[in-house]
């Protein structure tokens, strides 16, 4: 199909959308249009035209409005966003103009947890996307993800957050905030950077003062590798970098390349010592108010957001590690050295299974079949 074809052909799939939210007397009354197309193919709009097609008014007096709240300021402004808008592409494309999606760019709504649940929890909004490290502030319902070499590959993070392992964590997080996650959206594995040395073993931590994030279990995780753990807000990190009130940092690759953290750190470690994502968390309540068909709906949306979201990572990553290369040295660890940081890191799993709880911890390493021993 050539690209003035597939242009026509989105241009008229919208024409569709607007015709359908526009509505008629057979539709009011609960008959449905035999003059339009039983299903509109989004899949071959630009990203421009799918997010007029996600944000696009519905006129249908039925319609189910869902106002969503993000602290980022596009789906393009991050990687990972893009599995984020497939999951409401998906979501679009099932109910048509029964849901009217609202998006609140940059924080306008709050950019701090309490903001956010508070918004969930009163009703001023229905959906947030928020980091499930930040949920440690509400709920323990994801601290085994925040267990430093719990897994050595980000498939088996993956596979381990998307499986049983997730659900257990996600039914916490009901039961402790009565919130609801339902998609989880991937961003990687964290890595390791500094502006002072290369570093290949825990040892050569010695010495770093190296920012986490203010997470108690990965403040423990940094001290007992051998780093000066200092917590300090992504908003203030590069400045802080640059002044060198830090020497290092560690966050996924795709956050390091879009925060442009290559211009101010020489050297980058793939330690991959833990797994980042997000969630899609819905109020618990609106969901509840939902027929099955929008909760079907949700459910297939998440399951191919999810999936774009991790394979968006994986060839990001790769493009993006070659264009940090040309400032910073990139080292790739050996699977011996990959062994060498989990069995330092093993020193304080028992403490983290006391922080987090024997009981719940078990409960998830099981349903995901991993063990601390």
């Amino acid at each position: 199909m050539t690209k003035k074809i597939r242009m026509l052909v989105s241009v008229m799939c919208i024409a569709a959308l607007l015709l359908v939210g526009c509505g008629s007397k057979a539709e009011s009354d609960g008959e449905a249009p035999t003059d339009l197309p039983e299903a509109i193919d989004s899949s071959e709009m630009t990203a421009e035209q799918v997010d007029e097609y996600i944000f696009a008014e519905s006129s249908n007096p039925d319609k189910v409005v869902i106002r969503w709240a993000s602290i980022d300021n596009n789906f393009d402004e991050k990687v990972s966003n893009h599995g984020l808008r497939e999951f409401f592409r998906i979501l679009k494309d099932k109910l048509g103009d029964k849901v009217e999606v609202q998006v609140f760019w940059g924080g306008a709504l709050g950019s701090t947890t309490d903001a956010n649940v508070s918004g969930l929890q009163n009703g001023s909004f229905e959906m947030i996307n928020w980091a499930l490290g930040s949920c440690a502030e509400l709920t323990n319902a994801f601290q085994p993800l925040d267990i430093p070499y719990l897994f050595t590959s980000h498939e088996d993070a993956y596979n381990f957050l998307g499986g049983p392992a997730g659900e257990v964590m996600r039914d916490k997080c009901v039961e402790d905030t009565g919130l609801i996650p339902v998609m989880y959206n991937d961003i990687g594995m964290r890595v390791l950077t500094n502006s002072k040395k290369e570093v290949a073993l825990p040892a050569d931590l010695k010495g770093l003062k190296v920012r986490t994030q203010s997470n108690n279990l990965h403040i423990l995780a940094f001290n007992t590798l051998g780093a000066a753990a200092t917590p300090i807000s992504m908003s203030e990190l590069y400045t802080s970098l640059q002044q060198g009130v830090v020497d290092g940092q560690e966050n996924p690759i795709s956050n390091i390349y879009a925060t442009k953290f290559g211009e101010v750190q020489k050297f980058l470690t793939r330690t991959n010592h833990l797994y980042t994502a997000q969630a899609v968390i819905m109020s618990g309540s609106f969901y509840d108010s939902l027929s099955d068909e929008f909760k079907a709906a949700i459910a297939e949306a998440s399951a191919a957001g999810t999936k774009v979201s991790y394979e968006s990572i994986c060839t990001a990553e790769t493009e993006q590690l070659k264009e940090l290369s040309s400032d910073m040295q990139i080292t790739e660890l050996t699977d011996e050295q990959i062994n060498s940081w989990q069995d330092a890191a093993k020193v304080c799993w028992p403490e983290m299974r006391k922080v987090i709880g024997a009981d719940y911890l078990d409960s998830v390493l099981q349903a995901g079949g991993i063990s601390l021993e």
